[in-house]
């Protein structure tokens, strides 16, 4: 009876251990994460349309019938392979050391494609830094549908070819990212890399957690 209930107290703690790890992530400080305020989405999202894309008629609307929680999501959407990206208006001031979790839900509608040579989809995680804000000396980072991840090179700013199918059902993408030195904000936006059709998007994070969390490994970097 003693080695059982020795056995139990053991077992109850290690639950409790796992509760305050997950207590660590802080709040969310994404506002209106789930797109569920279809009405402030225009005043907490922007969406971002790459020069070489305007002709693909990239857009966003607010979907009621497909959604990871609550009632609706994002629906983002473009009639020819395009580079376009939604994310939330206002860079997130950081300090250099800290550490986040970044995540976000994506479905592919039927219609969607990526080119072979791209990702996608990536959440490209922009690194600023001043008032106002400009881009870092490294002014990205990469996450992969897989959630792995890469830092941008001083001379090119894409991200890594790396292989992927469309996500035919909900999928999350998330890494935890540890802020560079001389960056003191940055905003995680959801791209469209070279990708057509439509694809649903829901609950975004954006997550300080505690700094002996490990961060995800950059490819790409020593």
């Amino acid at each position: 009876m003693r080695h059982i209930l020795v056995g139990s107290l053991i077992l109850a703690a290690f639950h409790l251990s796992l509760l305050c790890l997950r207590a660590d992530d802080g709040a969310n400080l994404i506002p209106n994460p789930g797109f569920e305020n279809a009405t402030g989405a225009p005043a907490t999202y922007l969406l971002f349309t790459a020069p070489e894309s305007t002709a693909a008629n990239c857009r966003y609307t607010i979907s009621t019938d497909t959604f990871h929680s609550g009632k609706q999501s994002a629906l983002m959407q473009s009639d020819d392979f395009a580079r376009f990206c939604l994310g939330p208006q206002t860079p997130f001031p950081v300090a250099a050391g800290d550490c986040y979790r970044i995540g976000v839900w994506v479905k592919a509608g039927a219609d969607f494609q990526m080119q072979p040579d791209s990702p996608g989809v990536v959440i490209r995680v922009n690194l600023t830094t001043g008032s106002p804000p400009v881009p870092a000396a490294i002014p990205f980072i990469f996450i992969y549908l897989n959630s792995t991840a890469s830092q941008a090179g001083a001379t090119d700013y894409s991200p890594l070819p790396t292989p992927s199918s469309a996500p035919a059902e909900w999928t999350h993408i998330e890494a935890v990212v540890k802020v560079p030195a001389g960056v003191d904000s940055m905003v995680p936006t959801l791209f469209f890399w070279k990708a057509k059709g439509s694809l649903y998007v829901d609950d975004f994070s954006f997550q300080k957690v505690d700094p002996t969390t490990p961060a995800t490994p950059l490819a790409g970097t020593p």
